[in-house]
């Protein structure tokens, strides 16, 4: 792809083997200190940081039958809430490289918890291997366009924008 030296987002998976109850995720995820916000999940970032690194370490997209999905409760439905694929999303070029530890040990925490093994780029990895991914990709950021985090890369990344779909 035309911008993947950007290396904007790196995604991490965890596929159960059969569909499960959205309540089973907030119980997961919310006593590992990840936020839902109207069924989509975070972990935020804390303390202070620039306007133009993103704010959240993680962001959750949960999906069903290939939908991505708000993964709440409602009474209303006919159908209980399932999930059966979840998306963790790093947006590895907009936050500074120590909060590499910071994804794949909150990742990794999930994935412990509901025991289904870390996916990435379609394979089965450790934590220790995602780590040494995601770092190799930064250093390859470094290289090519700045530092992960700094203000030009962010910079760099919003001048490809509008992107048209051969580019992608």
């Amino acid at each position: 792809m035309k911008y993947d030296y950007l290396h904007e987002s790196k995604e991490v998976f965890l596929i159960p083997s059969s569909p499960q109850p959205c309540s089973k995720l907030a119980e997961a995820l919310l006593p590992l200190g990840y936020t839902e916000d109207d069924g989509f999940y975070y972990l935020k970032r804390t303390g202070e940081h620039p306007n133009w690194q993103s704010e959240n370490i993680v962001s959750v997209d949960v999906y069903k039958d290939g939908q991505e999905i708000e993964a709440i409760e409602d009474e209303f439905d006919d159908e209980p809430c399932e999930w059966d694929k979840l998306k963790f999303e790093y947006l590895l070029a907009t936050l500074p490289v120590y909060t590499i530890d910071l994804f794949v040990d909150g990742v990794t925490q999930v994935s412990e918890k509901l025991k289904y093994p870390l996916i990435y780029e379609g394979r089965k990895v450790s934590s220790q291997e995602l780590k040494k991914e995601f770092r190799k990709c930064a250093n390859e950021l470094r290289r090519n366009v700045g530092e992960p985090g700094s203000k030009s890369v962010r910079i760099e990344i919003a001048l490809t924008y509008p992107r048209k779909k051969k580019d992608m």
